[in-house]
């Protein structure tokens, strides 16, 4: 009873977040999916947002400290999740992988853990390598700058408690060199993704 409670309160949270980010998105803040400035007659099937994520300390699944700007000069797309995940991660790396073959590997792929506690740079290597070597797993060992990322990417994390039940939203974003802000997918589709990268990458 008190897990139904539990999981019910979830559903209820997560609704709630994805309203907040719908208003969000379709604020004056935001152009979607119309890009600003210079190529601002560039049409895109995700949300072109100002939305910035903060250059913090991270290591990547080599155990290297990284930053975003390491990843500056290609298009890098990125979600949030974790190796224990049992539903939505396996999902979104299987798109990730069809995602990969549809552009050629024009871009770069990355997972960041929600659950850095467990998902050390080891782990996250023999995840990511039983699913595609060539992907990108980041921590953030740091709980301020952590919890920031995640307020940065406009998820929603929720901890019921149960290592497996790390609720989190299935969003992707693109990282792109001649943007300054994430492209956000909150329902992505390989082939209107793999558009909107020739879009830009043409410019």
């Amino acid at each position: 009873m008190r897990k139904s409670i539990l999981w019910w309160l979830t559903g209820c949270t997560l609704t709630l977040s994805t309203i907040i980010l719908t208003i969000s998105l379709n604020s004056p803040e935001v152009h979607s999916p119309t890009i600003t400035s210079a190529i601002s007659k560039v049409k895109l099937s995700g949300y072109q947002t100002k939305f910035m994520i903060g250059d913090y300390n991270m290591r990547n699944h080599q155990n290297k400290q990284v930053s975003w700007k390491n990843f500056s000069k290609r298009p890098l797309y990125i979600t949030a999740g974790f190796t224990r995940c049992p539903h939505t991660c396996p999902m979104t790396m299987n798109l990730y992988q069809r995602l990969a073959k549809q552009i050629n590997h024009q871009a770069d792929f990355a997972l960041l853990t929600v659950d850095p506690e467990h998902d050390k740079p080891s782990v996250l290597k023999r995840y990511l390598s039983a699913i595609n070597p060539s992907f990108i797993g980041l921590q953030i060992d740091d709980k301020t700058e952590f919890n920031q990322s995640i307020s940065d990417l406009k998820q929603s994390l929720i901890n019921s408690g149960e290592p497996s039940d790390l609720m989190h939203s299935d969003y992707i974003y693109l990282l792109h060199p001649k943007l300054t802000g994430l492209v956000l997918y909150t329902k992505p589709d390989i082939k209107s993704m793999a558009n909107d990268l020739i879009i830009l990458n043409t410019i």
